[in-house]
């Protein structure tokens, strides 16, 4: 059975991809990071170094990943791997822009 492609569909795959990747780092400039909350995983460790260190928050988030990135596209091979890119650098790229606005809570 042959897959085509669908390019309307993955067009809106790509904007719901956008608009999460959005949401989440507003979550982390607007919600996590101003008030030291510590979640889980890459962000956690990112604001866990950035409260010790003094470390930019979105350029440590974007090295771990990458790390995690390569490791899974290792693992998994190539599956899925244009949308996480995409995704994985639509976030940083958001993150990094959000913290550099100055749009955050200030303690």
């Amino acid at each position: 059975m042959e897959k085509r492609f669908d390019l309307k569909k993955e067009t809106v795959n790509y904007i719901i991809i956008t608009i999460g990747t959005l949401l989440t780092a507003l979550g982390i400039v607007l919600f996590l990071d101003p008030f030291s909350i510590v979640a889980g995983g890459v962000s956690g460790l990112a604001i866990v170094l950035k409260n010790l260190f003094g470390w930019w928050l979105g350029l440590q988030m974007l090295i771990y990943n990458i790390i995690l990135f390569a490791l899974g596209f290792w693992l998994l091979g190539v599956g899925l791997v244009l949308k996480v890119y995409m995704q994985h650098y639509c976030y940083h790229f958001q993150l990094i822009t959000l913290n550099r606005s100055g749009i955050w809570i200030q303690k």
